[in-house]
This record gives C-alpha cells, sequence and structure tokens, in this order.
C-alpha cells in the first residue's frame, strides 16, 4: 500500500487532496462562465457552470444559499437528478453521453464505457425494452438480497452489502439514536437560493463534511442549540469549506504531508472492510484483498465463530481464521506505518460492520479511537471495497446534488413529509377466523388392566410371528392362571379386526412357522375347523380356515399328518377342509417320488450340456481346420502357455 499521496494519475491512483482536486473544478469552470466577473448572473448562466462542489461554490450561490427548513425524501431526490439531467444536457439524442437501456446520463466518456461494463448495465439488458429498467438504488437492493458470500476477485460492481452493510456502525455512539429535529433527519442538508433561481432548484450536501454538525445533536454552553441556531452553524460551517483556487499546472509529482511546504488544505482518509476484502486510502491506496469469507454462509470465520454455533473445527475454517488474522494485522500495521497522516487527517470515514470494526478500534497501540468526532459512516450503500469504490464514494461525497421542482411539488414534498412525522394509527385488529374444531376422539379410556392385556397379545402374537416356540411355551406356563384367557384359542376382537382371522392356528399356519402349528395341533388341542364369520365385502381370509391360510406345502403337511394320524379328532376333510391324511408310507412314497424327479432332472440337464460340449468341440475343430500352418502353431502355443500357468497356480 501506499502511503503518499499524488496530484493525478491516468491509472486512477488519484490521490490529490479534497482541496486541490476541486481547484480544477473551480478554475474550468471559471473559464466557462467567468463567474468572478459580475454578480448579474442569470439562473441560466449558473446552471451551465458544470459539476458544483462544496468546496469552490460560486459566490453568488454562497452568498444567496438558505437552509430549507425540510429535507426532501430519497425518491424525490432520485427522480428529480434525473430531471436536472435532462435540463443540463437536454436529451441523450442531442450527442449527450447517456445509456438509453439505463435511463442515466454521464459525465464524461470513461464513466460512460465503466457502465456497460457493470452488472447493473447487463442485468437491465437482460430485463428487455418491454419492462422498466431498474436504478442503481434498486439493483444494489437485489444484490443484497442475493449475495451469498463473496470473496476473491476486486470487481466492484459485485455487491457487498451481506449482514455487514445493515450492521455498519457510525462513528459515534449519538448516531444512532432516532432523530427528533426534521432537519437533521435525512443524510443530505438542502439548500435554496430563491433571490438568485427561484424555490425550483434545491442544493443537497451531505452532512456529513461538515466538521461539527455532522453529529446528531448540537449542543452550546447553553444546552441544545435551537433549530434557527442550528441553520446559523450549518451556513458557517458552509462557508468556512470554500477555499480559494491557487493558480498553477497540475503534476504528477508524490506529495508528502509532513515534509511538503505547502500541504493539501485538507486530507480524508477512508477506510472499508468487508467480506475479507479491505481498501483503504488518505486519497488514494492499493486495496489489500484476503480470503476469509465462507462460502454461501457470507460473512467471516470470526463472525460464525461468534454466532452461537460453536467454532468450526475444520481445517478450512482454522485456514480462514488464519487468514482473516492475518488480514487484521496487516491492516493495523498500515494504519501504524499511515498514523501521522491519520493525525493531520479532517475527517476519517470508515465503513465495517461490528465484527469487523474491531480491526480498527480497542487494541493495543490502536490509532484509532471509538471516539474520535472526525471518525463518519458512509451515508449511502456502498459496494465491496476497492480502489475504484473509495474512489467513487469520495465523488459522491464531494458533490453537490441538485434537484428542480416546482412549488407545488415543492409544497406535496413538504406535506407527505410531515405526514411521516405523525404518529402511526393503529393497525386494525382484524377478526380471527374460526379455527376448526378438534376432532375429539370418541373412544371410551381403556382400563389399565385391559390394557395390560392388550399388551400381551400382542407380546404373543409377535412370538408367534417369529416362531419362537419354547418362549410361547414359558408364555402359556407364567400366564396359565384363573382368569387369564385361552392363549392358544380364539383372538380377541381387537386382534380379530387387525389381523383378519379367528384363532392363534391362524396366525401361525398364515406367518409359515411349521413347528408352532404342529405344538398347536398336537400339544394344545387347537381346533383347525375355526372359521370367522365374513361379511358380504369383508376380508377373503375370515371365511377361510387355518389349512387354508397356511402358506407353505411344508405347514399344510403338518395338518394332512395330524389327520392322518388322529383321523376322530375333527373333521378334517369337510369342516377343516384339509384334502387328505399324509401317513409315513405315503409320505416316504412322495419322497421318493420327488428324489426320482430331480435323479431324472439332473441326467437330463447332464445329457444337455454334454451335447452342447460335443457341438463345441466340433465347430471348433472345423474353426481350426480353417486356420494356416502358422495360425494353428501360434494358437498351439498359447494353449500350452495356459496349461503351464494352470499347473503353476496349483
Amino acid at each position: 500500500m501506499v502511503r503518499k499521496h499524488k496530484t493525478k494519475s491516468r491509472d486512477s491512483q488519484n490521490t490529490d487532496s479534497i482541496g486541490n482536486l476541486k481547484r480544477k473544478s473551480k478554475s474550468k469552470s471559471k473559464s466557462k462562465s467567468k463567474m468572478e466577473g459580475t454578480h448579474s448572473t442569470t439562473s441560466q448562466q449558473l446552471l451551465t457552470w458544470g459539476k458544483l462542489h462544496p468546496f469552490c461554490l460560486p459566490k453568488p450561490l454562497l452568498e444567496n444559499l438558505t437552509l430549507r427548513p425540510r429535507p426532501l425524501a430519497p425518491h424525490q431526490i432520485e427522480s428529480n437528478n434525473h430531471q436536472s439531467n435532462l435540463t443540463q444536457d437536454e436529451n441523450i439524442s442531442d450527442g449527450k453521453l447517456g445509456c438509453l437501456v439505463c435511463d442515466t446520463h454521464f459525465d464524461e466518456p470513461l464513466a460512460q464505457r465503466a457502465h456497460f461494463k457493470s452488472d447493473w448495465h447487463r442485468y437491465n439488458v437482460k430485463r428487455g425494452r418491454k419492462t422498466a429498467p431498474l436504478k442503481e438504488s434498486e439493483f444494489q437492493a437485489v444484490l443484497e438480497a442475493l449475495e451469498d458470500s463473496l470473496s476473491g476477485s476486486e470487481d466492484e460492481d459485485d455487491s457487498s452489502s451481506e449482514e455487514e452493510d445493515h450492521k455498519s456502525e457510525p462513528s459515534d455512539s449519538e448516531d444512532q439514536q432516532v432523530l427528533s429535529n426534521p432537519v437533521q433527519n435525512s443524510p443530505l442538508i438542502w439548500f435554496t437560493a430563491s433571490n438568485l433561481l427561484g424555490e425550483g432548484v434545491q442544493f443537497g450536501i451531505y452532512r456529513c463534511i461538515l466538521p461539527q454538525f455532522s453529529t446528531r445533536k448540537i449542543t452550546s454552553n447553553q444546552g441544545e442549540l435551537t433549530e434557527e441556531e442550528q441553520r446559523v452553524v450549518i451556513l458557517n460551517e458552509l462557508n468556512g469549506l470554500q477555499c480559494e483556487p491557487k493558480p498553477g499546472p497540475s503534476s504528477n509529482r508524490m506529495v508528502n504531508l509532513e515534509t511538503d511546504e505547502t500541504p493539501p488544505v485538507r486530507t480524508w482518509a477512508f477506510f472499508m472492510v468487508s467480506g475479507g476484502h479491505f481498501a483503504g486510502m488518505i486519497v488514494s491506496t492499493t486495496p489489500e484483498l484476503r480470503h476469509v469469507a465462507r462460502r454461501k454462509q457470507g460473512g467471516g470465520q470470526g463472525t460464525h465463530d461468534t454466532s452461537g454455533k460453536g467454532m468450526a473445527k475444520s481445517a478450512g475454517a482454522n485456514l480462514r481464521r488464519y487468514n482473516e488474522q492475518a488480514l487484521t494485522d496487516e491492516i493495523r500495521d498500515l494504519l501504524a506505518s499511515w498514523s501521522q497522516s491519520i493525525a493531520n487527517c479532517e475527517l476519517l470515514f470508515i465503513r465495517a460492520s461490528k465484527q469487523n470494526s474491531k480491526i480498527f478500534f480497542n487494541y493495543d497501540q490502536s490509532v484509532l479511537e471509538r471516539s474520535d468526532p472526525r471518525i463518519r459512516s458512509f451515508p449511502f450503500p456502498t459496494r465491496r471495497p476497492t480502489l475504484n469504490e473509495l474512489k467513487r464514494c469520495f465523488h459522491e461525497l464531494t458533490r453537490v446534488q441538485i434537484t428542480h421542482l416546482t412549488k407545488e411539488e415543492l409544497e406535496a414534498a413538504d406535506q407527505l413529509y410531515l405526514d411521516s412525522l405523525l404518529p402511526r394509527k393503529p393497525l386494525p385488529i382484524k377478526p380471527q377466523a374460526a379455527q376448526p374444531k378438534k376432532i375429539t376422539n370418541n373412544k371410551p379410556e381403556i382400563d389399565p388392566a385391559e390394557q395390560r392385556l392388550q399388551d400381551r397379545w400382542e407380546r404373543f402374537i409377535e412370538m408367534i410371528r417369529k416362531g419362537r416356540l419354547s418362549a410361547i411355551q414359558d408364555f402359556v406356563v407364567k400366564y396359565n392362571e384363573e382368569g387369564e384367557p385361552d392363549w392358544t384359542g380364539l383372538l380377541p376382537e381387537f386382534l380379530v379386526e387387525k389381523k383378519h382371522v379367528g384363532s392363534v392356528l391362524h396366525l401361525a399356519a398364515m406367518w409359515d412357522q411349521p413347528e408352532v402349528v404342529e405344538w398347536l395341533l398336537i400339544e394344545r388341542r387347537c381346533d383347525p375347523t375355526i372359521v370367522v364369520d365374513r361379511e358380504e365385502g369383508g376380508p377373503k381370509m375370515l371365511g377361510m380356515t387355518p389349512y387354508e391360510v397356511a402358506s407353505s406345502r411344508t405347514t399344510r403337511n403338518v395338518f394332512r399328518r395330524a389327520m392322518a394320524n388322529y383321523p376322530d379328532w375333527y373333521d378334517w376333510l369337510k369342516k377343516a377342509k384339509v384334502p387328505s391324511g399324509l401317513t409315513e408310507e405315503l409320505e416316504s412314497q412322495q419322497i421318493l417320488k420327488e428324489n426320482l424327479r430331480q435323479q431324472k432332472l439332473k441326467e437330463k440337464l447332464k445329457e444337455r450340456d454334454r451335447v452342447r460340449e460335443q457341438n463345441e468341440a466340433r465347430e471348433r475343430k472345423e474353426r481350426e481346420e480353417r486356420l494356416s500352418g502358422d495360425q494353428r502353431a501360434r494358437l498351439e502355443r498359447e494353449r500350452r502357455a495356459r496349461a503351464a500357468e494352470a499347473r503353476l497356480n496349483k
């Protein structure tokens, strides 16, 4: 970074003092309108003087300025600045510089070319001609809403509002108070020159450039000043800002504030920190950039650590903390090297979030104090900290805003402003919509004893589903007391509604648990003829026997063996729907028959494989016969190699 100041440079390393920068504008305006020649300047001549700066206002204008009692609304300033540009430049089509897409004007070709490269212009081009173009302030609001966590390049067109721009701290604690005086509600102080130009022209100057009146409350030895006394103070300070232009050519030599015999009249310092970017100048320095922003979260790593979520422990978080601390150390070293120049500055403009403000204040041997009355905040939205952005802010602060309003428009603006000061009317209380009635459960509360019984049934059928025969037997023995239900008989009503079957035997057969089915049939003598009455349209399983709901042959064979061994227990054929008994002799015959079938199937598959191998061998032999002698030799070598490799792998 460069601490010295340069009077002029084509590379935009513009380091003139504020007074020297305005002397050129003053001398140009002298040559155009000869403002000091006479006091009989007409209003049209005054408007053709070009840009006005608060440090070199024309004497006729300065002598006739009066303070407006009420500020103008921001939207009126923007709309009338556009009209003012049309008045001074007449029209873009008349050869003046401008942009038809964004509906804006420029004073020099460099500004126009920079505009065509900006995101604002590109965004309006994409919107098309059928939609109204966004103003620059509206576009900045869009960027602030969409900005994620920007870092890296030096592109000043990207917005860097993040949360920091909304949390930017004023220079003084009193700067944050709600204003009770209407004159001080606006960042601009508005003047009129009715004796010279009439009531239709208004001039605005940023209050923060006034050394004393920038604070929110002006006091004297007798207490707080009245509104009229404050106006006198403002006009006196504005007169004190004026500096007489001195003749002499401009040069590119470096100016040293400590050793130069004729240093600039006044100097300002500008500092911005946001999203890991830093830029500062006393009037010009090179921005120092470091990447410390958290991706897709915005803010620095320190902001994330102090957000209440705890400190991240990843390698990336540690790297961001290191870079953030390195940037802090470099900024503090820079401030220490500039300490003498900062001490000579008239005003200090700082933009930093509450988190980043710790970089400038409250550390050992800090150059700046938070209570320093010279410190100001930027009274308008700013972009990412870069050298060009600092210079843009500098030119914005040192330019007089000119608006053109008719008498009717001024009266409407004043009335609108006064209405905004009135206490707000309470919002009408909307009748609350009738909330839907909660559907109450009309089911009677279950008795604790009944609830315990249901829980036991749920545990019992879970054992059946898993086929845990030993656990089932222990459960039946444990709860086989007087008053307990028959655990191996019919299911209770609430389970019949859920499972659509009537008995425990149904469940065991349906879940394919042959061991449990055999135990229930033989040991517990469960009835296989139980059928639940099925209503029309009801589940089909309600009218089926346990044998019919069995899901596998193994489970069905359990019923057939029981039918063969105990034919007189139940009506197996008609009521239990078991087709036939399965004796040991019949079962052995079935097993033998099944084995023969499996053996024949294996022989059939083996014969099929043998025929396939013969066909493949014949086709392979035919292919070899068609090969030449060299091809056969190469094929034989490959076979021998594969055979040798197979032997080695054994």
